[in-house]
């Protein structure tokens, strides 16, 4: 796989040029046994003269923290502590406070019900709840905060940032949001523990994830390994980016909270492919195909917005679908990943995939702005690529 090491070279910053770059990248392919390739390239700063970036380069792997918090709630589904299709309202009082856009009337005033659906576990980790981040595909929810006047959003990471009203009904379509961030509070109240205390158990211990912590905290191992984030200028090189974190998690995220390293997140992609985190029985649910056509239909339809972000190397027209943990296609991607798979990404653009029928599970860590950025698109397309002409 020492291709991989050339695509990462090639894609990366050195020296002032930084048109088409990306600052650097760190990309970890592992089996259930350990690495079979890990490498990285570039450097950590817009400052030419900053540290090379290498696999245990720290930056906010922001929604890459989903996978984490599904898997600690899939631990408590197989202790029999709860199950999948129980309504959790009881257990998190703010699920019994949703309202559900039904559109606007005539004089543009929203129609809004109260929910009344059950709330199950299964709904917040398929992303099947209704609850919607505010994108620009979400334009009725963006409008009903508009009216409304709510500031409060899922940047400000707080209680009521999490908790915009629904655009379905639990259980009517798939709406990418703040679903899981509320599966963790399930985790929470399941358990007794914080959730950074849970992840520290089980996960973080355990694994030797030393490096992996909700921010702004800095694990003092990961400090001076921090990582910039930058975004691209009108020419297409780099340029500082604002922050995109508060100064505090006043909420603690189980959905876009944690910071890592590309080193930490291999290990508990090993741990997971391999049954060191959960059962055969319940890696096999998280990697069953999860949603009814309704809901395919609106994973499609939001996708298609961005596909770069939420699909990044799936060409158009893969059949998708979603399981517990990332969203699967459904069919084999030539040369590339096996039907099954499941993938996921962050805000800044890491991104990770775990191909249970071919064995291999690869993260790849960039940090970068926007989301979907076509350099990174580019780089992870030949990425992926690499790995399975070596397989």
């Amino acid at each position: 796989m020492e291709r991989i090491s050339d695509i990462l070279a090639n894609y990366s910053a050195s020296g002032e040029n930084t048109v088409d770059k990306v600052l650097g990248a760190a990309a970890i392919v592992v089996n259930k046994d350990g690495i079979l390739y890990c490498g990285a390239a570039g450097r950590i700063s817009l400052d030419v003269e900053s540290p090379a970036l290498t696999i245990d380069s720290f930056g906010w792997i922001a929604s890459m923290t989903k996978l984490i918090t599904t898997t600690a709630a899939m631990q408590l589904v197989e202790q029999g502590l709860i199950t999948l299709d129980q309504d959790v309202r009881s257990l998190v009082p703010e699920l019994n406070t949703l309202d559900i856009i039904r559109g606007f009337d005539a004089d543009d005033k929203p129609i809004v019900e109260k929910n009344t659906n059950s709330v199950t576990l299964r709904h917040l980790l398929t992303h099947t709840l209704g609850m919607a981040y505010e994108f620009p595909g979400t334009p009725d929810l963006m409008r009903y905060n508009a009216y409304i006047g709510r500031s409060d959003h899922l940047g400000n990471f707080t209680k009521a940032g999490f908790l915009p009203a629904l655009i379905a009904a639990p259980g009517e379509g798939w709406a990418y949001g703040a679903a899981i961030d509320w599966a963790g509070k399930v985790i929470e109240h399941v358990t007794g523990l914080p959730l950074d205390a849970y992840f520290k158990q089980h996960f973080f211990d355990p694994l030797g994830m030393s490096s992996t912590a909700f921010f702004p905290e800095v694990p003092a191992v990961a400090a001076g390994h921090q990582t910039d984030l930058p975004t691209r200028g009108s020419d297409e090189s780099l340029i500082p980016c604002p922050s995109l974190q508060p100064l505090t998690q006043d909420f603690t995220s189980g959905g876009a909270g944690l910071a890592s390293t590309a080193s930490d997140y291999a290990k508990f992609l090993i741990a997971l492919i391999g049954g060191k985190l959960v059962s055969e029985q319940t890696l096999a649910e998280m990697f069953r195909p999860q949603l009814n056509e309704a809901q395919r239909e609106h994973l499609v339809k939001q996708t298609n917005l961005d596909r770069s972000g939420f699909v990044m190397g799936f060409p158009e027209g893969t059949p998708m679908d979603h399981g517990i943990g990332g969203v699967m296609n459904v069919e084999d991607i030539p040369g590339k990943r096996k039907a099954g798979s499941i993938s996921w990404s962050g805000a800044t653009n890491p991104r990770w995939w775990i191909d249970r029928k071919s064995g291999v599970a690869c993260v790849m860590f960039v940090n970068q702005w926007p989301w979907g950025d076509h350099v990174v698109a580019d780089l992870f397309n030949e990425l992926e690529k690499a790995v399975y002409t070596a397989l």
